[in-house]
């Protein structure tokens, strides 16, 4: 004997979001598939179903941002720890929000500050490769990424991040420090060329930076080094 086909109650249906959406257009569909032609049918699947997972974003997207409050006040209280478990399961649950962002940048400070530099470097590579929207996180996330491979005794690609962080946009505040890093960091790999040209930029391009007297301390050095 056939079973008889069960049907929803709305209490049922208010439980599942995706059930009600996928009955409303299987309805829609079924009394106006003899009226519309396939392409125009396609289309309005399409429509129905971006519609759907617009409205699920927004709501992923609300649900992150306050999640990353909650980790914030428990980093107020001092609860370092929990905090992080926090904005480790926000990365990894709102992946693709803005919240998702800021918590795998913020991992990537978190385990530098703590001398993790490998682990580090992965949050931060992490940031760059799905996200980046944001240039002033660009910029910081790549000097954190060249601060753990300066840690890791590679100098010289570690002036290459510090460099693009540099160029992200040259009229930030951190910017003649990421240029300055950048010099120094070329300096200690011993490519004295690259190192006295950005010390030289970080000279003429911010006079009144706190770095110019450092920068021509470091240009100095690449000239004597070159010179002997």
């Amino acid at each position: 004997m056939v079973r008889a086909r069960k049907k929803f109650t709305k209490k049922e249906l208010k439980e599942d979001k995706f059930i009600l959406f996928a009955l409303k257009a299987k309805d829609f569909l079924e009394q106006n598939a003899s009226r519309i032609g396939l392409v125009v049918l396609g289309a309005v699947v399409l429509f129905f179903g971006f519609t759907y997972y617009k409205n699920q974003q927004k709501e992923k997207t609300a649900q992150g941002a306050l999640a990353l409050i909650q980790a914030q006040m428990t980093i107020q209280q001092g609860n370092q720890q929990a905090a992080m478990e926090k904005l480790s399961n926000i990365a990894e649950q709102y992946s693709g929000t803005p919240a998702g962002a800021q918590a795998t940048y913020a991992l990537g400070r978190y385990y530098l500050e703590k001398g993790e530099f490998e682990t580090a470097r992965q949050y931060f590579e992490r940031y760059l490769d799905d996200y980046g929207d944001d240039p002033v996180l660009k910029a910081a996330a790549l000097a954190g990424y060249a601060d753990c491979l300066l840690n890791q005794g590679k100098p010289e690609e570690a002036a290459n991040f510090y460099e693009k962080a540099a160029r992200v946009d040259p009229d930030f505040p951190q910017s003649p420090g990421y240029l300055f890093s950048a010099a120094q960091a070329y300096l200690d790999a011993g490519r004295l060329d690259k190192a006295e040209a950005l010390a030289r930029e970080v000279m003429e391009k911010y006079p009144k930076s706190e770095y110019k007297d450092r920068a021509a301390l470091v240009a100095q050095m690449a000239r004597l080094k070159q010179a002997g």
